[in-house]
């Protein structure tokens, strides 16, 4: 998916922006405060569950090269994997904001998280933030699903 761009799907939207994923619903289609509690309910699990599936990414065991830095061996992720995690800035930095109800923000504020998303011409993507929101996705759904019952 470009940057920017946005897929749609039925009543709620994804928009992928550089390192950033936010989940909407509009409010007009919620028609009963209690359904508006529960759709908010399960966008809030939805964000702050990719935000521990994309930390936990970065901590998992990786197989690219090995090299030593001082007397530190580490083990750089391969392409297509999430990035290794070093000093543990990257990991530090995603957070999850509520920005009003009914949005969530999950987003890494390092300034080099969008290199690792997407990649650069140098150096391939090593991708953990959309992976992580498609970890959650069928959960999320599910949970939409039932409130909107």
């Amino acid at each position: 998916m470009a940057l920017g761009e946005q897929q749609r799907e039925y009543w709620w939207c994804a928009v992928v922006d550089p390192i950033q994923i936010t989940v909407q619903i509009p409010a007009m289609q919620l028609a009963k405060p209690s359904i508006t509690q529960k759709v908010d309910a399960a966008l809030r699990q939805a964000a702050y569950s990719a935000e521990a599936v994309a930390k936990r990414s970065l901590a998992e065991p990786k197989t690219g090269r090995l090299y030593k830095r001082g007397n530190i061996i580490h083990q750089a992720s391969a392409p297509g994997e999430p990035p290794a995690m070093d000093t543990g800035f990257l990991a530090n930095s995603i957070s999850t904001t509520a920005e009003g109800s009914l949005r969530y923000v999950v987003s890494a504020s390092a300034h080099y998280a969008i290199y690792l998303e997407y990649g650069t011409y140098k150096m391939a993507a090593r991708p953990f933030m959309r992976p992580a929101f498609e970890q959650v996705k069928p959960g999320f759904l599910e949970a939409i699903a039932k409130a909107l019952r």
